[in-house]
């Protein structure tokens, strides 16, 4: 499709192969596919940072569940250690 456009007060005419009605169309929906795609790529790594994070914060609990009850343990077997002791510094046999 061919079209005549006029710049300015020139009347020289000029020739655009292919109109720019179609040029913009053209672009247009190009423009559109690619901002959809990376709305999809956005949405897919926002995804896998979620993922990430929340693995990290399990893991930090996890490991701070593990601190808490190896220290309860350490604290009982101490008690536990202790008490022997005392029963056998006493001279209390079983």
């Amino acid at each position: 499709m061919e079209s005549e456009v006029y710049v300015g007060g020139d009347h020289t005419a000029s020739l655009f192969e292919p109109s720019p009605e179609f040029v913009i169309g053209y672009l247009l929906s190009h423009y559109l596919n690619i901002y959809i795609y990376q709305v999809l790529l956005n949405a897919k790594a926002s995804e896998q940072s979620a993922r990430m994070v929340s693995m990290k914060n399990a893991t930090d609990s996890a490991d701070h569940l593990i601190k808490d009850f190896t220290l309860e343990y350490n604290k009982l077997r101490q008690a536990s250690i202790t008490t022997e002791l005392l029963e056998i510094a006493g001279g209390k046999s079983d």
